[in-house]
């Protein structure tokens, strides 16, 4: 009535605690390392996601700097006069110019404005910085250095003489 197994082998075998200890540590290390690559991957697409987003960035400003010159160039062009229809362009749902054509009507001329100290003309840029939103001190400041660099006693001369050209 023999059997070929040793005594005791039906019996469940206990492991020793070194064994216990060695899987969990696998276990932990291996939960480890996939969190590292995780971590990794993500930050990899995240990369990868900004990169694209600073690409398609510059690629919309280039375009935009594109549809700028290419109004520009149209305005500039001698035959074509205010109101023209190539003034504003519509290549498709995303570029598109409108050019303006202004004259110089509404600038201020400063060497006019501060030529001999005339209260009316200075008068005329303060209120022009008023208009603008510059506090009173910054106009007055503002007033006074082109009043110090160009209209009082000739300083303008001294600080920027006529060139003599011998020839």
């Amino acid at each position: 009535m023999g059997s070929n197994y040793p005594a005791g082998a039906d019996r469940p075998v206990k492991k020793s605690a070194i064994g216990k200890r060695t899987l969990g540590a696998a276990l932990m290390l291996s939960l480890w390392a996939l969190f590292l690559l995780s971590v990794m991957i993500i930050s990899w697409a995240l990369d990868i996601d900004s990169r694209l987003k600073v690409a398609g960035n510059a690629n919309r400003i280039m375009e935009a700097e594109a549809m700028a010159c290419s109004g520009a160039e149209v305005a500039l062009h001698p035959s074509v006069k205010v109101g023209s229809p190539n003034l504003v362009r519509r290549i498709n749902a995303r570029e598109s110019y409108e050019a303006r054509i202004t004259g110089e009507g509404g600038r201020l001329n400063l060497n006019w404005i501060v030529a001999g100290e005339d209260p009316r003309r200075l008068e005329i840029l303060r209120k022009y910085l008023e208009n603008k939103g510059i506090d009173l001190n910054e106009r007055d400041r503002m007033i006074d250095c082109l009043l110090d660099c160009y209209g009082r006693a000739g300083l303008g001369q001294r600080f920027y003489p006529q060139q003599q050209w011998s020839g």
